[in-house]
């Protein structure tokens, strides 16, 4: 007769119930005295069920051993993860401390030689008007061109440091701002008529709005004087006023020689020295940059379209009223 109460009682004990069934399998049941077909039966599910139960615990022991090695590994990792974060929030402190030590040496630097080369321009200025040899006056032209570059590069040093140490002031103002893109051309058409170049506003009507009217024309001042360096003679340049609703876009759009897209992917990168004007201009390397602080600044966009060979568009969108005087 088959001992179903020892069976019951290695069901308790599955690891034990997992090797003794074999045994039973093999000896105890072919050999047990019931050898009915309903035994046999009930037998088999019994092996079936405890095997599975079995498989089951085993395999949540091994589950387990695992889940304990990857917290022991994800514990490992967070604790480099830890050092690491210390070590750059240290890199960092001295990075920012070394960046606010130039910028502070550009600016007194760049204030310390302005005042000297003004001196220069002017008296260059006077030189031109007193001295008659035509190889002399070309001698004194030639300074007193590279004493304007170097002004020019001496402002954008100012300007950049003062923007990298976050000092840009904008003083807003109610503004025409068609009068002012119309002054800011008339400014820039002796350069431009000059080298045979038309510089053409095509205007849509806009009234007044409230922003910074000197940005404004640091903005397009810079865009209209890179569009005359890099075009042709016998070109237009078209700088564009368009109406947007709640803002409105700057447009310069030349017939330069245009520029590729790993041209264009250089061009915000500070003292970034790209090709010269058709005509020899330097470049300081910083116009374009400041120009991008600024007009993010002003809670702008700056957007170009360029192919090499077909010219170069500079779009400007700011908005009419700025978001901080829209929540005042």
């Amino acid at each position: 007769t088959f001992n179903w109460e020892l069976v019951l009682n290695l069901h308790d004990i599955p690891e034990v119930l997992f090797f003794s069934g074999g045994v039973i399998n093999d000896k105890v049941f072919i050999v047990g005295a019931e050898n009915s077909q309903e035994t046999r039966q009930l037998f088999e599910e019994l092996m079936k069920i405890t095997n599975e139960q079995a498989t089951t615990i085993r395999n949540m022991i091994k589950d387990q051993r695992n889940e304990t090695a990857a917290y022991d590994e994800i514990s490992r990792l967070n604790n480099e993860l830890v050092t690491m974060q210390r070590e750059m929030a240290k890199k960092n402190a001295e990075l920012d401390y070394l960046n606010k030590e130039k910028n502070r040496f550009l600016g007194m630097a760049a204030h310390d030689l302005r005042n000297p080369l003004h001196g220069i321009l002017l008296q260059c200025d006077y030189l031109l008007q007193v001295i008659q040899e035509e190889k002399h006056k070309d001698i004194i032209t030639s300074i007193k061109e590279a004493s304007e570059f170097m002004v020019g590069l001496i402002e954008d040093l100012l300007d950049y440091s003062k923007i990298e140490a976050g000092e840009v002031n904008l003083d807003y103002a109610q503004v025409d701002i068609t009068a002012l893109v119309q002054d800011i051309i008339r400014i820039n058409k002796p350069l431009a008529e000059q080298h045979d170049i038309a510089l053409e506003l095509q205007a849509e009507q806009i009234g007044h709005i409230y922003t910074d009217p000197g940005k404004i024309s640091q903005i397009l001042n810079n865009l209209i004087s890179n569009a005359i360096k890099f075009s042709k003679s016998n070109t237009i340049i078209k700088v564009r006023l368009i109406n947007r609703g709640e803002n409105f876009t700057l447009e310069v759009q030349d017939q330069g020689k245009g520029m590729s897209l790993e041209q264009q992917e250089q061009l915000f990168k500070p003292f970034h020295k790209g090709e010269r004007g058709l005509r020899g201009e330097k470049t300081t390397g910083l116009g374009l940059t400041i120009v991008k602080r600024i007009i993010d600044a002003l809670g702008g966009e700056l957007r170009i379209a360029s192919q090499v060979g077909e010219g170069s568009t500079f779009s400007v969108t700011l908005p009419k009223i700025p978001k901080e005087l829209q929540d005042n």
